[in-house]
């Protein structure tokens, strides 16, 4: 049998069943596996393969001429975005626009601080409000006193600071 055949056949957008029997017409056999693979090989293929156009799934992978200027404005920028919304802002991927900045413009890469980081001043402004709420949970055993509001007696306690605001406390071994 001839692979040719076959792929001529298929080439006529025969199916492999009308393939199958027009080769036992003539006292050939073949399997639909085997058209299959005579099919999805490149084996005896009339077709130009060699340049298949290859699919663009997701972002691409190449800067545009013109796009690269834009990016060098953004990144320029005194507050420049984020690389992520860099790369969403070219319909590039945020890997290949931090690639980009660092080799080709030669920028140096900054991770933004985090807008709730806490710093020096703000943890002690917190212990100066919590202090208070401390001194007054803590027996003079050095176990603490305070527990889970549970049914039973609830002390309510003056705002300690402007601050935050308790609502009540329950004293632990009192009934």
């Amino acid at each position: 049998m001839q692979i040719g055949q076959v792929q001529s056949l298929l080439e006529l957008r025969w199916s492999h069943m009308i393939t199958q029997i027009h080769f036992k017409k003539k006292d050939i056999a073949i399997s639909l596996s085997h058209i299959s693979h005579i099919k999805n090989s490149k084996l005896g293929s009339t077709k130009n393969d060699s340049k298949q156009k290859k699919k663009e799934n997701g972002r691409q992978s190449k800067l545009k001429k013109s796009d690269l200027p834009r990016l060098e404005k953004m990144a320029s920028k005194p507050e420049p975005p984020t690389q992520a919304s860099m790369a969403k802002a070219l319909n590039l991927s945020q890997q290949f626009v931090s690639y980009q900045l660092k080799h080709m413009l030669k920028k140096k890469c900054h991770e933004k601080p985090k807008c709730h980081h806490l710093n020096e001043r703000s943890v002690q402004i917190k212990r100066q409000c919590s202090w208070p709420l401390y001194k007054l949970s803590v027996r003079p055993d050095g176990e603490s006193s305070l527990q889970l509001m549970k049914f039973g007696s609830i002390y309510p306690i003056l705002m300690l600071n402007l601050k935050f605001n308790i609502l009540a406390v329950t004293r632990t071994g009192e009934t």
